[in-house]
């Protein structure tokens, strides 16, 4: 089963990009750079929960629809040397 990424996600992430170019374009020690890493903050924390949310309805979902869960411990380089 293949999931599709979350496209609001990417658009936050530009944001991000974006908002990060504006502060490296700031005075060092100056107010709008504080202002400015204040929203960067804040925007990471929302993508951070974007990705949490998702892994959770994820995992729910999992749990919920599959019979039988089962996690495998794979050696890649031994898999890797074959």
């Amino acid at each position: 089963e293949v999931v599709e990424n979350q496209r609001i996600l990417n658009t936050y992430l530009k944001k991000l990009a974006y908002l990060q170019r504006q502060y490296a374009r700031k005075k060092k020690g100056s107010g709008n750079q504080k202002k400015s890493i204040v929203k960067i903050g804040q925007l990471h924390r929302k993508i951070k929960n974007i990705r949490k949310d998702f892994h959770h309805k994820l995992s729910t979902n999992i749990a919920k629809n599959q019979g039988v869960v089962t996690v495998e411990d794979l050696n890649i380089k031994g898999m890797v040397l074959n």
